[in-house]
């Protein structure tokens, strides 16, 4: 019976010894692929976790931008956009426009 080495580069071991019907210890190939697949997995998982809870998951100012778009559509007033009944002028306001389609 043939002993296999670390390296060995044989057709039986490069297949996990399955030709014979057994299964002997994975290839070096494939060790590394699984080796380099963990690496990815802890460093994309490093990256991810190292921000998480920075940053809301909506900004502040969203609900402000939707009460100026209903307020365009219920005081029919598209090129001045208002926010409490006072003239809005930090955005476009085409910005507004594309927020009064959706309403």
């Amino acid at each position: 019976m043939k002993e296999y080495f670390f390296l060995d580069l044989s057709p039986q071991h490069l297949t996990g010894g399955m030709l014979r019907g057994r299964m002997d210890t994975f290839p070096v190939k494939r060790r590394w692929m699984i080796f380099a697949i963990i690496g990815c997995l802890l460093f994309s998982g490093t990256l991810f976790f190292a921000n998480l809870g920075k940053r809301d998951l909506w900004s502040p100012g969203e609900s402000r931008y939707t009460e100026i778009a209903r307020e365009m559509v219920l005081n029919h007033s598209y090129l001045v956009p208002r926010l409490n009944q006072r003239i809005y002028t930090q955005k476009p306001p085409f910005f507004f426009l594309a927020g009064c389609r959706f309403l």
